[in-house]
């Protein structure tokens, strides 16, 4: 937010324009940006002296501060298939809260797994996986992404059988196992 004080009247030659946040002395000068980083209100007044040493104050304004709540949404977001000894390459980003944020945490069936902003996923046996990422912001607010349903196959085996015969050849595949 910016602000900017116009001074005028009481005796000539002023000392700067001083900026008062919540009370608190902040900044020096005509104007000043207000950057706020944490949620809630805030009370922005100027005050300034001149050389008769007859000092005034602006009128308070109120800035109410809301910042987005932290999420954490990761790619792909859909129900993957592999192979064993496959991969799918996870990426995760981070919105809102208070930054900067902490590593993002990536989870396999709720088990922490590595930290990160990616996270390659390259399973060693069969099975149904569920991944998910969390985050925590500066706050100490967390979002945790939906979870991603991983299914992991093992190789398909098969037998093949080569018959050839008078009438030609033929070929036979059976799955095993």
């Amino acid at each position: 937010v910016n602000f900017l004080a116009t001074v005028f009247g009481g005796t000539q030659s002023y000392n700067p324009v001083e900026w008062y946040v919540n009370d608190v002395l902040t900044a020096t000068g005509a104007g000043f940006t207000f950057t706020p980083s944490v949620q809630g209100i805030y009370n922005v007044y100027a005050k300034v002296t001149d050389t008769a040493l007859t000092t005034v104050q602006s009128t308070t304004v109120a800035v109410t501060v809301n910042i987005s709540p932290l999420t954490i949404s990761i790619s792909p977001n859909t129900p993957q298939t592999i192979l064993v000894g496959n991969l799918v390459n996870f990426s995760a980003s981070s919105y809102g809260g208070t930054p900067p944020y902490y590593p993002i945490e990536w989870y396999v069936d709720g088990v922490l797994t590595t930290t990160g902003a990616t996270f390659a996923f390259s399973p060693t046996s069969a099975g149904v996986y569920s991944i998910y990422a969390r985050v925590t912001d500066t706050s100490m607010a967390t979002a945790v992404s939906s979870s991603i349903t991983v299914t992991v196959t093992a190789f398909a085996q098969y037998n093949l059988a080569v018959d050839s015969n008078p009438q030609g050849i033929s070929f036979t595949l059976e799955k095993m196992g």
